[in-house]
């Protein structure tokens, strides 16, 4: 089955059936019934209630009746027969003052999930006294150092529902001239909320800082326990600043909001305020803590930080206790858009009106020539595309269709791949339209590097890689064995190398004919003699200016070998990550090879047959300062007890671990892909029975900043085809001859 049929397969058409509603409280037939009796006050006095009756299980007022005013009973008549719950309400309200009693349902009960049902038979007439209780008091005076906190909101909440069942209980209230406040409640635990208005915290009632997801032990109260609180609040830490915006050189006030992100967790959210119609804006009751401040942008005005435009190199903010931060001041330059109409004729008129074009903007660095994606916009198929506000600057502009990956993406220009694109370049205040952008019809191109051999196949590779030759490092690993060579290719890339294999005691005529085109400035050697032998090393001193400039990199095993490789490629610069995978099998390590690239960093190798971490891995992460590992395999591969002995091992430098693992190889592979790559234009396909050609192909793969996905010498698995699509690659690159990949491979011939 080819590739696009495969996944051009829809779903079976779902049928739902709908039965009819059941009631959940069945009614009886009969002659009605009648509830009566007297309803007082606990110290005798006659209180004026409302008497309701609810169906059990539903909301409305089924029956009712008010009580006599002089003599307190009541009768509701004509109840049809079933069961219902009785609410005895004080004045129409499930509250209390100090002049009232607490409404309650039938038996004490203060809550409609509390309460005890009661049965109507046919002709009943059943009698209830009921006896009103007064409320308990929850009071107290809220204060500052200098003085009450004056007409300010409390909220009192409850832990149980309210009084008829339709959420949770919550009382409002304010303080008077003189910072007192009084509750009438029921029986329950209650949590509150006092504001300490300006430049004064708000606190629970232990008086600590409220925090909605820690409100604080509550307080639990019965009748008979009159509860008074003394709360006290204290001087807020805060923010105080400015922003503005720059309108073709005249200062603006600006109207967007303001963040106030905490960087020590010393809050549960993200303070956010809009600034007053002068640009000022202040963040009261703040958290003691270091706080990284986001001014948004709007129209053409530019987000960004305080005292920068990203994140990472924004300014912190350090507030102390009852300490006020004065001059965190912005003025946010004007930018520019870029917007288009984006259409795939590909597609019919009804099935563009449910898809979404987005377009990719990566920003050039014009100091290191690199790209990094700053933002995504989208809409509709057919509809005005706009980007946010953009810096000044150049552009790489990438058009695509949201989950639709049988239409095709495209740079600015119609260019397929990135090296063929056509940036774009905007001024401050300009809005550039690009008109109308088609998505062309999803193509695969595929080709394939191969050469008579193994050897042959590397040189083919270092031909793509270097063109021009000038190689600054060729790698030379054995191509019949891969424990010394797994580790090669990440520290290959890492100096913008190559690595060519040859046997263990000759360099076949085609290596010789590309290192002499290479003319590489060092050539290292990835192991010992009994991967490459020594003959092999003084003939390579023939293809540099002297025998020194070839380097042995070999230790007692596989595994030293590969945190010397390490070592000679990463130390000097560091990591911040690394990846881990098993030395004692090559296709986790080679498929992570070219993803490891994409963070600089190195891929380290551990003896997975053993279930403790060796120290020198350990001491290995730990000189690279990496704080992010990524374990690739699943536990067959690198046993769980390993992953955590070796992140026991670098506690306190670890940031992060991830783990990549799938049902197999070409999963596993397909899993890293995913996470390292965006959108690359290419991918590199290899075998994944063979070392060889995936060894040589790594630094191709990693200088075109594409993933290396595995296949079987046969057909394509379906994890590999679904990374193909969905990561909406065009160029597939075959590395190796029909024996590793066949015709089929070619074709993207989908496993059965």
């Amino acid at each position: 089955m080819s590739l696009f049929r495969a996944f051009a397969t829809g779903a079976a058409a779902m049928l739902l059936t709908i039965a009819p509603a059941v009631t959940a409280a069945a009614t009886e037939s009969g002659p009605s019934g009648t509830i009566s009796g007297t309803i007082i006050g606990e110290d005798g006095t006659i209180v004026p209630i409302g008497v309701r009756l609810y169906r059990d299980g539903e909301n409305g007022i089924a029956a009712g009746a008010n009580n006599s005013q002089s003599t307190g009973a009541y009768e509701v008549a004509d109840i049809t027969p079933g069961t219902y719950r009785v609410a005895f309400v004080n004045n129409g309200s499930g509250d209390a003052n100090q002049d009232r009693f607490l409404s309650e349902w039938w038996q004490d009960a203060y809550a409609r999930a509390d309460s005890m049902p009661i049965t109507i038979a046919p002709g009943q007439n059943l009698q209830l006294d009921v006896q009103l209780r007064r409320p308990i008091t929850i009071s107290g005076t809220f204060s500052t150092p200098i003085g009450p906190v004056v007409n300010t909101h409390l909220s009192l909440r409850g832990t149980s529902g309210d009084f008829f069942g339709f959420g949770s209980k919550s009382l409002g209230g304010y303080t008077d001239a003189n910072g007192a406040f009084t509750f009438w409640v029921s029986p329950d635990s209650y949590t509150l909320e006092a504001s300490g208005r300006a430049g004064w915290e708000t606190v629970n009632q232990l008086s600590e800082r409220y925090d909605p997801a820690h409100p604080g032990s509550p307080i639990t109260v019965d009748f008979g326990d009159d509860t008074v609180l003394t709360l006290t609040t204290r001087r807020t830490s805060a923010i105080e600043g400015r922003v503005l915006v720059d309108v073709d050189g005249s200062l603006e006030p600006s109207a967007n909001g303001v963040w106030a992100y905490p960087l020590d967790g010393q809050t549960s959210y993200t303070p956010f305020l809009t600034p007053e119609r002068d640009g000022r804006f202040a963040f009261l009751d703040l958290a003691p803590g270091r706080y990284k401040i986001k001014f948004s942008g709007n129209g053409l005005a530019l987000s960004e930080y305080w005292e920068s435009a990203t994140e990472s190199e924004a300014a912190i903010v350090t507030v102390s206790e009852n300490e006020v931060v004065t001059g965190i001041d912005a003025v946010l330059e004007q930018g520019a858009k870029v917007h288009a109409t984006v259409t795939a004729p590909s597609l019919s008129s009804t099935q563009s009106g449910y898809v979404r074009a987005a377009v990719d903007v990566y920003r050039l660095d014009e100091a290191t020539g690199g790209y990094s994606r700053v933002t995504t916009a989208s809409s509709t198929l057919g509809s005005r595309l706009e980007t946010e506000a953009l810096t000044a600057g150049t552009y790489a502009l990438y058009f695509y269709a949201v989950d639709r990956y049988d239409v095709g993406a495209t740079y600015w220009q119609d260019a397929k791949y990135f090296f063929d694109r056509t940036d774009v370049t905007v001024a401050s205040g300009q809005v550039l339209d690009l008109e109308s952008i088609e998505l062309p019809e999803r193509v695969f191109e595929v080709d394939r590097l191969a050469g008579a051999d193994r050897y042959a196949t590397s040189v083919a590779a270092s031909r793509a890689a270097l063109p021009e030759g000038n190689a600054p490092v060729v790698y030379i690993a054995n191509g019949t064995n891969y424990p010394d060579a797994l580790a090669a290719g990440p520290a290959a890339s890492a100096a913008g190398g190559v690595v060519l294999l040859v046997p263990p005691d000759s360099i076949p005529p085609v290596v010789a004919d590309e290192l002499e085109r290479l003319e590489p400035m060092q050539i290292v050697i990835a192991g010992g003699s009994s991967a490459v032998s020594n003959r092999v090393q003084e003939q390579l001193s023939n293809f540099v200016d002297s025998s020194t400039d070839v380097i042995r990199v070999g230790g007692a095993d596989r595994f030293e070998t590969a945190e010397l490789l390490v070592r000679r490629g990463f130390e000097s610069s560091g990591a911040d990550a690394v990846f881990i995978a098993t030395g004692r099998n090559f296709p986790d390590a080679l498929a992570a090879g070219p993803a490891a690239a994409q963070f600089r960093a190195p891929v380290v190798l551990v003896d997975s047959w053993s279930n403790t971490a060796d120290p020198d891995v350990i001491a290995l992460i730990k000189d690279l300062g990496a704080d992010d590992l990524y374990f690739v395999g699943g536990p067959v591969a690198l046993s769980a007890s390993l992953e955590r002995s070796i992140t026991a091992g670098l506690t306190g430098q670890i940031a992060g671990t991830t783990r990549f693992e799938g049902d197999d190889r070409y999963a596993v592979a397909a899993k890293i892909n995913a996470f390292a790559f965006d959108n690359p234009d290419h991918a590199f396909l290899s075998t994944g029975f063979d070392f060889a050609d995936a060894l040589s192909g790594g630094p191709l793969a990693a200088m075109y900043g594409a993933p290396i996905y595995l296949a079987t010498p046969g057909c394509v698995p379906l994890p590999t085809a679904t990374g193909l699509l969905t990561e909406r690659v065009v160029g597939v690159h075959l590395i190796g001859g029909l024996a590793a990949l066949s015709s089929a491979v070619e074709q993207l011939t989908l496993c059965s």
